[in-house]
């Protein structure tokens, strides 16, 4: 294994065409030449090097992404899958896919594999030292794609599954747009009444000497509260600008990956997508005649879940002691909640095939097909309770902003010295 490289350097190449010119960024471990070749400069074009400002230069490379987009990635092993069908070697396949790169970094990458594939014999190793652009489920399924001679099979499958997660991820993004916009007046709607409803109110009140109404008060307190404690209110941005940034750590962990399995709707769409990429790599493991220990231990791997590793692992122990499939699975069920049951069942087809990866891909295209459709649904579902939620706000800040009204006016008929002054 090729020791990965840490001296990351961004280039700048202008690339002309007539009277056109563009600029494209390469940030790598790779040299020059590996760079101009990942460029992606047509024949009919001419290339420079661009010369950077040092405060130029570390300006870019702050601000250049530190991670392949799910969107090169589908476009890379789609590529890779096409090129190695007609018979090209890795790095032939590098100089076609090398145009469709979107960001610098992943430019970067595709210079790096194209300069050290040259002092390396396994591409799996060679993409381990990028866990920015490939996942562990990428790499392990690479791994055993050489191990078969199966690599444009396994990219293949690495572009549908990327297809759908952009798919799926696509949805959940569109879903949470409507809240997040929502969420940005009702945060408007506090500003305003913080700072120019309520302070109004608590003169009137003041002045006649009587009390506010109790969702008045309720929302007097609670905006009192956050102005003297402003450390609360500025908690939750903090909390989600954290999430963000470490979002990867936060995937990793076991706790947030056995959460995300258990909330209401998504959870059953995070497990549909997990176990349709478990059982299509299972499947290709099969097909591809690897040792059925093997396999599993491979699948469980690709499953990147605590849970579900566990679950893949345990299954192929009874499986070493002469169980059917469908008896692993039954036995193992319970790991999973309800999905172990209705996958157990859907087991005993395969059990009895002589070909277990024909049902088994099937059973894959199957979840996919339902996480497709439950990520398209997800917003219709949300709406709803947004819906209510917003209902419910709106009521509760309509009622504390002009309940105070009819209070004072009825404050007022029942003191009518207030007003005359005897």
């Amino acid at each position: 294994m090729v020791p990965p490289v840490q001296d990351w350097t961004l280039r700048v190449f202008i690339i002309r065409h007539r009277e056109r010119k563009r600029e494209v960024e390469v940030f790598s471990p790779a040299s020059a030449a590996a760079a101009r070749f990942a460029a992606g400069k047509a024949d009919d074009e001419d290339m420079t090097e661009k010369r950077v400002e040092a405060f130029d230069g570390r300006m870019r490379r702050f601000f250049a992404r530190k991670s392949a987009t799910v969107s090169e990635l589908e476009k890379f092993y789609n590529g890779m899958s096409e090129a190695m069908h007609v018979g090209a070697d890795f790095r032939s396949a590098l100089d076609l896919v090398a145009p469709g790169a979107e960001t610098s970094y992943f430019r970067g990458v595709i210079a790096a594999l194209y300069e050290q594939k040259a002092s390396s014999a396994s591409i799996a190793a060679l993409m381990r030292q990028f866990p920015g652009a490939f996942s562990n489920v990428a790499v392990a399924m690479v791994e055993q794609g050489e191990t078969a001679g199966r690599l444009e099979h396994v990219f293949d499958k690495l572009a549908t599954m990327t297809r759908n997660r952009l798919m799926i991820t696509g949805e959940i993004r569109s879903g949470l747009y409507y809240p997040a916009f929502i969420g940005t007046l009702v945060l408007i709607a506090l500003i305003v009444v913080n700072f120019f409803v309520l302070p109004m109110i608590m003169r009137n009140f003041t002045l006649f000497h009587t009390k506010l109404p109790p969702a008045t008060q309720l929302l007097f307190d609670g905006l009192t509260f956050l102005s003297t404690h402003p450390w609360v209110a500025f908690l939750p941005p903090v909390v989600v600008v954290w999430a963000i940034l470490r979002r990867k750590w936060l995937a990793a962990q076991p706790a947030t990956q056995k959460l995300m399995v258990r909330l209401p709707t998504v959870g059953v769409l995070f497990q549909k997508e997990i176990l349709s990429r478990c059982l299509r790599t299972l499947a290709m493991l099969y097909q591809a005649g690897v040792y059925q220990r093997d396999a599993f231990a491979i699948t469980a791997n690709v499953a990147d879940h605590v849970e579900y590793t566990a679950y893949f692992k345990a299954v192929s122990e009874h499986l070493s002691k002469s169980a059917s499939l469908y008896q692993a699975f039954l036995r193992e069920r319970h790991r999973i909640g309800k999905m172990g049951k209705t996958l157990a069942d859907q087991m005993k087809v395969a059990s009895g095939s002589a070909d277990p990866s024909v049902i088994l891909g099937r059973i894959a295209a199957l979840f996919e097909e339902q996480a497709l459709r439950d990520a398209k649904n997800l917003p219709k579902l949300i709406e709803p309770i947004l819906t209510l939620m917003i209902l419910g706000f709106v009521g509760f800040l309509a009622g504390a902003i002009y309940l105070p009204n009819l209070y004072l006016m009825a404050h007022i008929a029942q003191t009518p010295n207030l007003i005359t002054g005897h």
